[in-house]
């Protein structure tokens, strides 16, 4: 009856020790997982920081081009504006929230909306900068 009980006592030892391994692999194995989720979770927050990026440049991009245009005069009591645009006509403006009236002055070169020709900056470049650039082009062609 002894080696029928110490058999079985030394089957249940190489079960615990089994198991006793299997824990241990278990354990490892989770905490490769635990890590691999880590370095997924920090990919996937770079990969949304560069997609709100690249959404970001792309609705730059989709802004419509702005026009140059002179300022020749500033109506204070109506507070429209009348520019000469570079694409030749001249216009009567009002300026966006961000362009105060009384900061424009004639000869002041501004940019324009495309579609709604409302003065959205002031742009500082002289009269001398678009001569120079004029000068370069005839000069080049």
């Amino acid at each position: 009856m002894t080696t029928t009980e110490e058999r079985k006592k030394k089957e249940e030892t190489k079960d615990e020790e089994y198991f006793t391994t299997d824990i241990r692999h278990l354990e490892q194995k989770l905490h490769n997982l635990e890590a691999e989720k880590q370095l997924f979770d920090a990919e996937r927050l770079r990969l949304e920081q560069e997609l709100n990026s690249l959404r970001n440049e792309i609705d730059r991009l989709r802004e419509p081009p702005l026009v140059a245009a002179v300022v020749l005069s500033v109506k204070e009591n109506t507070g429209k504006i009348t520019v000469l645009s570079s694409t030749g006509p001249i216009f009567v403006v009002n300026s966006s929230r961000k362009v105060l009236n009384e900061q424009l002055k004639p000869g002041m070169f501004v940019s324009l909306n495309q579609r709604t020709f409302a003065i959205m900056d002031i742009l500082s470049i002289t009269k001398e900068d678009v001569y120079a650039a004029k000068s370069k082009l005839i000069k080049d062609y």
